[in-house]
């Protein structure tokens, strides 16, 4: 029978063959002393270790069980059970032992770091913040609750505090080129692009990986070096042949510069080394799209979603087919994902249902463009039919409307005077809430014009010229990340509009005076009524709009009233259109009354102003 010393001897030379990782002997020694019949804890313990570092997962959660039964106030036995059983995927375990831990060893930094991690990965942030925080009060040296901190607040674009705990790792190990990575990537993301660049380049030359060379790639896309970033694509994948997200990115700058043959190769080429690539099977769809190819399209963003369920990129794209296919009950759903940023007070809908809403006070939000409050008021109505009360926080610009929407009990000018409610919801998130037919196409709210102004416009667009008055526009939207910009060049538009025998109304929001040169150069457009200014008074837009024969132009809040007013008009939809005008077809569900001329996915308008012009010539005459 061996006595404690020789048990203890034969645990400190385990101890040691485990430390200088000499594990088979160590192993030896071990097997001997558990096969006594009281074995110490720690021989459970050490042997757990030495099966999670071979990977053998499922023994060392038993001998880490076998440890915590001999003596169950094993903080370290918990902590580390705790991790073998999360890289089991047992997460409700794992956290449970993680708990104990820290339960069991005050200021336990290794467990509340674990416990922070594991929280992240789940995506409970507030708790992952908690966590790091007591692990870094416990030690505040410990490097990886500060990185993963700064990743967390990153991941939340709080980049000045993602900065600070970055920085303050770095001041304990200035030379650690994961972290002056995530550093670099916090300063791209606060486009300070020089600055990342310094700092890629300095973990470059720590650690020469195909990773941070992709990260320079794509940094020195952003700050328009792109000769240099194909270069820095390209030595990472000299580096790493099979690194797929270097080709992603390659095929992404391609595309930024019109390469879209060298785009198109090198998304195939990503995809061939990884199918199920999330970012390239988007990208390449986005591709798909852009060129008219839907169907294939659809396919790859649905290849995307199966890859990466939370990717909302791909999830919005597949959305914006969806309901350019009229697939809108699956399509609002989508819809929920698009990039456009949301009012603060709006809750997240898809942790409420409509049943929730019966009976309920809501607060409808003003979102996006004023196009969009427009197009989505209609919606207002069959809220209105389950909540008992419906206030809306409208745009300023909206506000003379509101009056004649009926389904409205409230319209609130500022956010001082909100009141009580039970849910705020952003007016671009109720479909996904409503609708569940796809069949549910609301009508366009109704809107008429001021008797008083329309008298006056009828005597004003007389001193232009005589009837018909035709309406149009040429740009709309801005020209900024995640906003619609649509454009038609005016030359060739002013030469099917000479067709029509007919007094022209400038509408268009701005128009500069190279355009309205440009127009007058046209014989038709000598005498061109320029009431551009009326865009920023919508009363008045409505009522010169009443007033008009006709209405001819790109997508904009002025079709939004045209529509509200009942009238028709002609919309000029740029490829790829925008989802509420269809991916196909000349008109839409939503405004079923407008003819619609499409550009195709060349680029040309050929065709649709050709149409557009014999269309007018029929309806109103050639001009003299």
């Amino acid at each position: 029978m061996a006595t404690k010393e020789n048990v203890a001897m034969d645990l400190n030379s385990a101890v040691i063959l485990f430390q200088n990782r000499e594990f088979e002997k160590a192993q030896s020694i071990l097997k001997k002393l558990l096969k006594n019949k009281k074995p110490p804890a720690m021989a459970w313990f050490v042997s757990a270790i030495i099966h999670s570092q071979k990977r053998e997962l499922v023994a060392a959660v038993s001998a880490f069980e076998n440890a915590i039964q001999i003596q169950p106030n094993y903080p370290d036995a918990h902590n580390n059970l705790g991790v073998v059983l999360e890289m089991l995927n047992k997460t409700d375990s794992a956290l449970k032992h993680y708990k104990t831990a820290m339960e069991q060893k005050n200021n336990y930094a290794s467990a509340q770091f674990n416990y922070a991690n594991l929280n992240h990965m789940l995506g409970d942030t507030e708790t992952a913040e908690k966590f790091y925080l007591m692990a870094l009060q416990s030690d505040p040296l410990y490097i990886k609750a500060l990185n993963n901190l700064g990743l967390l607040y990153q991941q939340q674009n709080k980049l000045e505090n993602s900065q600070k705990y970055f920085e303050k790792a770095l001041k304990i190990s200035p030379n650690d080129f994961e972290v002056l990575n995530n550093l670099a990537h916090t300063f791209y993301l606060k486009e300070q692009y020089p600055k990342a660049l310094e700092l890629y380049r300095k973990s470059l030359n720590l650690n020469n990986s195909a990773e941070t060379l992709n990260n320079i790639g794509i940094t020195l896309q952003a700050h328009g070096y792109y000769d240099q970033a194909e270069e820095s694509f390209n030595q990472a994948i000299m580096m790493q042949p099979d690194y797929f997200e270097a080709y992603t990115n390659l095929a992404n700058l391609f595309k930024a510069t019109g390469k879209n043959i060298l785009a198109e190769e090198n998304y195939l080429k990503a995809l061939k080394i990884n199918p199920n690539s999330a970012p390239a099977n988007n990208n390449y769809g986005l591709m798909l799209h852009q060129r008219g190819e839907y169907d294939l399209a659809r396919q790859h963003f649905e290849n995307a979603l199966n890859a990466n369920k939370s990717y909302k990129e791909a999830r919005y794209n597949l959305g914006t087919y969806q309901l350019g296919t009229g697939d809108f009950c699956a399509a609002w759903r989508n819809y929920l994902y698009r990039p456009t940023p949301r009012h603060e007070l709006a809750i997240d809908v898809q942790t409420i249902s409509k049943q929730q809403l019966k009976n309920k006070k809501i607060l409808l939000l003003k979102e996006q463009g004023i196009g969009d409050e427009l197009f989505f008021l209609r919606f207002a109505k069959q809220l209105k039919i389950i909540a008992s009360e419906v206030s809306y926080l409208a745009s300023e610009k909206i506000l003379p409307f509101t009056r004649q929407i009926t389904c409205m009990d409230n319209v609130i000018d500022n956010e001082d005077a909100i009141k009580d409610y039970d849910y705020a919801i952003s007016i671009g998130d109720l479909p996904a809430l409503l609708v569940e037919d796809k069949n549910n196409i609301p009508a366009s709210i109704k809107l008429s014009a001021d008797v008083e102004k329309t008298k006056g416009f009828s005597q004003l667009l007389s001193q232009f010229g005589p009837p018909p008055y035709i309406g149009i526009t040429w740009r709309g939207g801005q020209k900024v990340k995640n906003l619609l910009f649509k454009t038609i060049a005016i030359d060739p538009l002013a030469e099917a509009l000479q067709s029509a025998n007919a007094t022209f109304v400038i509408l268009q929001r701005h128009p500069s005076d190279n355009e309205l040169a440009q127009l007058r150069n046209h014989k038709c457009f000598a005498n061109i009524a320029d009431l551009s200014h009326l865009n920023d008074d919508l009363p008045q837009m409505l009522s010169l709009l009443s007033m008009l024969d006709d209405y001819i132009g790109v997508s904009n809040t002025n079709m939004h009233l045209r529509m509200a007013l009942g009238k028709t008009a002609r919309v000029l939809v740029p490829h790829p259109p925008e989802w509420r005008w269809m991916l196909r077809g000349d008109q839409s569900p939503w405004f079923p009354s407008f003819q619609i001329y499409r550009q195709t996915a060349d680029g040309n308008w050929k065709g649709a102003l050709e149409f557009l012009s014999s269309q007018l010539l029929e309806k109103y005459g050639k001009q003299n």
